[in-house]
């Protein structure tokens, strides 16, 4: 995950050089080159001979499964919601060009990197709910911190904490999936991807009617949303088993 962030932070800071057409060219071409290299170097899987069976909806319904991915879902709604459109906050607040702008969802993504990896460390150190929490109850601070800030360098410093804290918690919630029993583990790491995917373009469509009538009231929200989230955490991630057995925290 660390390696992804590091690539989409280069992304971003490229959005803030380069003409806006090329925003799309640059992505369409590499995602060409990623289709011929999967082709030829990823393993395919062969149904009739490894009994590959893929079904979502046996992970989703399940009781070790449900709160999770109901968590998941959340989670990326509200971050989602903010990060998109903090751009347009940026320019409505500080009068931010295209590079600047770029330069801010840079800083967010510097903290991603540490934060994918810290997050593992930590999640394995001291507990995959304890440390899921520390990630969405940071998201509340830097989101109300967005709203009152007035320093650049404040600035910079909530938004590299904001990219922390969204990957810390990512981290943890990706390794609890590594703790389903075996034969749901596959589905369960995919739907994690998916579930991200839909709710955050969800949380960004649903947020933008929000943020036309008050950016500032709709991230006090989310913020609030977050400390919720941050209470009932340990509630909605039950721990599912490992192959039978229960792998304890360390709190």
């Amino acid at each position: 995950f660390s390696i992804t962030f590091a690539s989409s932070v280069t992304g971003v800071f490229l959005s803030g050089l380069v003409d806006w057409r090329w925003m799309f060219f640059i992505p369409s071409f590499g995602s060409a080159v990623v289709v011929v290299l999967a082709i030829i170097f990823l393993p395919s899987i062969e149904r009739e001979q490894n009994g590959f069976k893929s079904n979502y909806f046996r992970v989703l319904f399940k009781d070790e499964g449900r709160g999770v991915f109901a968590y998941i879902f959340l989670v990326a709604f509200i971050y989602s919601g903010i990060y998109s459109w903090l751009g347009v906050f940026f320019v409505h607040k500080f009068g931010m060009n295209q590079l600047w702008i770029s330069l801010s969802l840079t800083s967010i993504g510097l903290g991603g990197i540490v934060g994918e990896l810290t997050g593992g460390i930590f999640a394995d150190k001291k507990g995959r709910i304890t440390t899921a929490t520390c990630g969405v109850l940071l998201l509340f601070v830097t989101t109300v911190g967005f709203v009152y800030v007035s320093s650049f360098l404040v600035l910079g410093l909530l938004l590299l904490l904001h990219g922390l804290a969204w990957t810390i918690n990512h981290s943890a919630l990706s390794t609890i999936l590594t703790d389903f029993p075996s034969h749901i583990r596959a589905e369960a790491t995919s739907l994690n991807s998916s579930l991200r995917f839909i709710s955050g373009g969800i949380g960004t469509a649903v947020t933008g009617f929000w943020v036309a009538r008050d950016f500032n009231n709709t991230f006090l929200v989310y913020a609030f949303l977050f400390m919720l989230l941050g209470i009932i955490t340990r509630i909605m991630l039950r721990r599912p088993t490992a192959d039978k057995v229960v792998v304890q925290e360390v709190l």
